[in-house]
């Protein structure tokens, strides 16, 4: 294998990597902001748009091998990952402390999924190993949203349906509500 295919195997290679590390961050960002799903992804897509434009030569150097119409689409599609990642990030990085308030929140729901882990069985066969349970609430606020989260088995226990909880609120940069600190962890 010549150089320059390696080095073009490791750079695809490294921008799936930082595309999952920017996607799961954006996820974890998402699960912390009170807002609908299609705002972030509508602010994040334009922000790509416009990123395009404006790094139209740099871009159109790579992925030279493939259909213009489908290069675009993955190039959009980067930067759409990559600006969701920025936009839900500077909302819940630069939260305002001022604005820090408490909202009473109703369980609306708590339910548990059961997943299973994988095992390996053989050279590279795997199957269906042992479960595990996922434990999980569905809050409302007073205003109609609603929010579901992940919790330990011990809060699960001792949370019942229809009670009202107190969660931490502050307004992020974009004016965004987000969540900084959680009292649905074991020790609260």
């Amino acid at each position: 294998m010549k150089w320059s295919e390696t080095k073009g195997t490791l750079g695809i290679m490294a921008v799936v990597f930082a595309l999952m590390v920017l996607g799961g961050g954006a996820a974890f960002f998402y699960t912390k902001t009170l807002v609908e799903w299609w705002l972030p992804l509508g602010v994040a897509f334009c922000a790509a748009l416009l990123l395009r434009v404006v790094f139209r030569g740099a871009l159109s150097r790579r992925l030279t091998e493939l259909p213009r119409w489908l290069r675009d689409a993955v190039q959009v599609a980067c930067l759409t990952v990559a600006a969701g990642f920025a936009v839900l990030g500077m909302n819940y990085a630069f939260a305002d402390d001022a604005t820090l308030h408490e909202e009473q929140v109703t369980v609306e729901r708590k339910f548990s999924e059961k997943h299973y882990r994988s095992r390996r069985v053989g050279r590279g066969r795997y199957t269906k190993g042992e479960h595990y349970y996922v434990y999980r609430i569905a809050v409302r606020f007073t205003d109609g949203r609603t929010k579901t989260f992940d919790l330990p088995m011990e809060r699960y226990n001792r949370v019942r349906q229809g009670a009202p909880l107190a969660l931490k609120v502050e307004n992020g940069l974009l004016g965004w509500p987000v969540i900084r600190k959680s009292p649905l962890r074991a020790g609260d």
